[in-house]
């Protein structure tokens, strides 16, 4: 079934990769000869189960790097793979979407990480991941701060940005993810990501081997190209463990996470120290920083935010716009 919805009809105009095939051009092959049809069905099915030839991964692994740019004038790096291994990630987020956002939203601390916290034996919320298998998960995380605040006129939202959170969190934090929640899709995930990833840009002389500063060519060998559409899962997945042991160390905090967007809801003091527990376990368990410079808090309509260091954005005393809070309306 999710061959047939996925192939039928596949986003149109999408960026074509080293291979230069196109969406369209397998969907006219899916629409045409039956044998083209039963051919891309068994390339999906080898792709997904990681039993494609050496020679062919070699060639669907390799990325054409772009970069676009961000609101903050940063790069945002793209990796695009082949057009049927993006296709093949798309049946895998098909059939296993809905587990997805149930594992993220559903998953408690175990009482094991709640002793290691020093709250053995307590009640502890869920963090919720909800910008993977969840729809319309960024409304919902959206909803959930308004409706804090609007309930708790005394706490506030401290939001913490990853630095290229997609490109360098380790490939070993994917893979406890997975062995954890998903091991039927460590196949797939091995294919691809077991190895060095060759990247290509597009300059004047056409398409060549990216290179750094230097000259010399680079290649990805951690992260997940933000280009996959298994990317955002597997960012998820490998950042899972670290949102769980911060809701331990902090079972009262409310937390949620849209990807790498991560938020924390409390009065100020205890939730400023959840977000700090949360740079620091991220990158302990991840290798992923925080981007300190962006990280803020917004306070509700009774919050005291007058306690929060200068360095943080939106605290009476940081440089910049002034301190922010919601009325009670907001």
């Amino acid at each position: 079934e999710a061959f047939e919805k996925v192939f039928a009809a596949p986003p149109q105009e999408r960026a074509m990769s080293i291979d230069a095939i196109s969406y369209e051009e397998l969907q006219t092959l899916y629409h045409g000869d039956r044998m083209w049809k039963e051919t891309l069905l068994r390339l999906v099915r080898k792709i997904n189960a990681g039993a494609m030839h050496a020679a062919a991964t070699e060639a669907l692994g390799e990325s054409l790097l772009v970069g676009i740019e961000k609101p903050d004038g940063g790069t945002r790096p793209i990796g695009i793979g082949g057009a049927i291994r993006r296709l093949a990630g798309r049946c895998v987020m098909h059939d296993s979407g809905e587990r997805m956002g149930r594992v993220f939203t559903e998953t408690r601390p175990t009482e094991a990480m709640l002793q290691a916290a020093g709250h053995g034996g307590r009640e502890c919320n869920i963090p919720l991941q909800v910008g993977v298998g969840i729809k319309g998960g960024a409304e919902i995380a959206v909803a959930v701060v308004q409706l804090a605040l609007q309930r708790h006129r005394d706490w506030a939202v401290f939001s913490d940005d990853k630095s290229n959170a997609f490109n360098t969190v380790t490939r070993e934090a994917i893979y406890r993810g997975l062995k954890e929640w998903f091991p039927e899709l460590i196949p797939a995930f091995r294919l691809f990501y077991s190895r060095s990833g060759k990247l290509f840009s597009v300059g004047k002389a056409g398409r060549q081997l990216a290179t750094d500063e230097d000259g010399l060519p680079y290649f990805s060998t951690e992260g997940c190209t933000q280009g996959d559409p298994l990317g955002p899962f597997y960012w998820a997945v490998g950042y899972h463990f670290t949102l769980l042991e911060v809701q331990a160390r902090h079972p009262d905090v409310t937390m949620l996470a849209f990807l790498d967007d991560t938020y924390y809801l409390q009065e100020p003091i205890k939730g400023l120290a959840a977000m700090r527990t949360g740079a620091e376990v991220t990158e302990a368990n991840t290798k992923v920083k925080s981007n300190l410079g962006k990280q803020e808090v917004y306070g509700g309509p009774a919050c005291d935010l007058s306690p929060m260091p200068a360095a943080l954005r939106g605290a009476p005393t940081a440089a910049g716009p002034a301190s922010r809070t919601c009325g009670a309306d907001d």
